[in-house]
C-alpha cells in the first residue's frame, strides 16, 4: 500500500517558510535608495562612514612626516582638526601670542571624524589605522553629550553603520556583543535597519509627495538660498579649503550674528530646536557607548599614545539644551568619574574664555578657532 503525503499538511509545513522567504524578498527592496527614502524613517549619516565599513586606505596619514601629528577623534565638531592646527596658519593666527605660536609651530592636525557619528565609529577607524602601522604623537577624543543618548535618532543609525561583518568577526575581542548582534540583525532585515514606516508606505501608495528634508524645507519657507549656508560639507578639512590664491585665509562664519536675520533663525534657532528633538529628547544613558569609551582608553594606553578628552564649546543658544539636568547628571555621576578612574586629562571648552568668538552655527565653533582650542588642550597636558 502506497503512503501518500497529505498536500494540506505539506502546505501547513511549508507555509511559514514560504512567508518568511517572501518577506525577505520584499525586505530587500529597501536596498533601492528611492524606496528607502520614501517608506522609511532612515536618517542618513555622513558618507565618510563608508571608509570605516570598507576599511579603506587612509589619506594624508603619512608616517614619514616632519610635523608632529595630532589625531582628533569625534563628530562634526572635530572635523576642523583636519585643517587645524596647520604650521602655516599657526604663524598667522591672530588669537595666539608669539610664545603660543612657537609652541604650536610643529603641530599638524588630522581628524577621524564623522558627522552624527558614534564612539563605535571613530573607535573602529582608529583601530584600523593603528593596524596599518600608523601612530599619532597625540590624540584628542571628543565627548559630546548627544553621543551618550541611547534614544538619539542620529546615534541609533550611526551605531549600526560603518562596520562590516567580516571585520567584526575577525576582531571579535575588540567589539561589544551587542554591536556584533545588531550588525547581523540590521544586515539581515533591512526594514529593521532603516525603520520601515507604514504611514510613509501608505502615503506612497496614495501618490503623495515625499517630504523634503527638514533643513531644505525650512530654508525654502524663509526664501534662503542653500548656497548661503556654508557648513563646509565638502571639505575633507584640509587647509587649502581656507586659503585664497593670494595666500590669505578665508572663513565663512559668524560673530555676533543679527538675531533678526533669516540666517540666524536657521543656524541658531531652528537648529537648536531640531537638535533638541533628534539628539537630546528622551535622554537615556547609552551604556554601549560608555563601553567603547573604556575600550578607547585601553587602546590608547596599550599603544602608549598621549591623549586628552574634551567637551566642545557650543553657542549659548544650545548650551541650555546640552546642560539640561539629565545630561548634567550623566556627566557628574557617570562620565567624569569614569575618566577620573583612569586619571584621564579632560577639558570642558565651555569653561574656557576663548578669544576666538566665531561660530558656524549653534553647534559648531568656526574652524578659525581650532588653533586656539589646540593651544588650550595642549596646556592641560603640561
Amino acid at each position: 500500500m502506497t503512503n501518500k503525503r497529505n498536500p494540506i499538511k505539506q502546505w501547513i509545513w511549508w507555509k511559514p517558510l514560504a512567508i518568511f522567504v517572501l518577506f525577505l524578498c520584499v525586505d530587500r527592496l529597501l536596498s533601492i535608495p528611492y524606496l528607502r527614502n520614501r517608506v522609511t524613517d532612515f536618517k542618513s549619516v555622513d558618507l565618510t562612514l563608508a571608509e570605516v565599513e570598507q576599511n579603506s586606505e587612509p589619506k594624508d596619514f603619512d608616517k614619514s612626516r616632519s610635523a608632529k601629528q595630532i589625531w582628533a577623534l569625534g563628530t562634526s565638531r572635530t572635523k576642523a582638526f583636519n585643517a587645524f592646527p596647520d604650521p602655516g596658519y599657526t604663524l598667522a593666527d591672530p588669537y595666539l601670542n608669539s610664545e603660543d605660536k612657537k609652541k604650536l609651530a610643529d603641530w599638524h592636525g588630522k581628524s577621524i571624524a564623522f558627522p552624527g557619528g558614534s564612539f563605535i565609529n571613530f573607535y573602529t577607524r582608529f583601530l584600523q589605522l593603528l593596524e596599518r602601522g600608523l601612530k599619532p604623537d597625540l590624540v584628542f577624543v571628543e565627548i559630546s553629550p548627544g553621543s551618550f543618548n541611547r534614544n538619539s535618532l542620529i546615534n541609533i543609525y550611526s551605531k549600526q553603520e560603518g562596520l562590516s561583518i567580516p571585520y567584526a568577526l575577525s576582531h571579535l575581542e575588540y567589539f561589544e556583543t551587542d554591536t556584533v548582534h545588531r550588525l547581523f540583525v540590521t544586515r539581515t532585515f533591512l526594514s529593521y535597519r532603516y525603520q520601515f514606516s507604514f504611514s510613509k508606505f501608505f502615503d506612497l501608495l496614495k501618490g503623495k509627495e515625499g517630504k523634503a528634508p527638514l533643513l531644505e524645507k525650512a530654508m525654502k519657507d524663509m526664501n534662503i538660498d542653500p548656497k548661503q549656508l556654508n557648513r563646509y560639507n565638502d571639505f575633507n578639512d584640509n587647509i587649502s579649503n581656507f586659503k585664497s590664491k593670494n595666500g590669505t585665509y578665508i572663513f565663512e562664519d559668524d560673530i555676533n550674528p543679527d538675531p533678526s536675520s533669516a540666517m540666524y533663525a536657521i543656524k541658531y534657532l531652528w537648529m537648536v530646536n531640531e537638535l533638541e528633538k533628534t539628539i537630546y529628547n528622551n535622554f537615556e544613558v547609552d551604556y554601549e557607548q560608555l563601553a567603547y569609551l573604556d575600550r578607547m582608553i585601553k587602546l590608547l594606553e596599550t599603544h602608549k599614545i598621549p591623549y586628552i578628552f574634551w567637551k566642545p564649546k557650543s553657542h549659548p543658544n544650545l548650551t541650555d539644551v546640552e546642560n539640561n539636568p539629565t545630561v548634567t547628571k550623566l556627566y557628574k555621576e557617570i562620565i567624569l568619574p569614569k575618566l577620573q578612574s583612569y586619571n584621564v586629562k579632560y577639558l570642558d571648552m565651555q569653561t574656557v574664555d576663548m578669544k576666538c568668538a566665531y561660530y558656524l552655527d549653534a553647534a559648531h565653533v568656526s574652524p578659525r578657532c581650532y588653533t586656539e582650542i589646540t593651544k588650550e588642550l595642549l596646556n592641560v597636558l603640561k
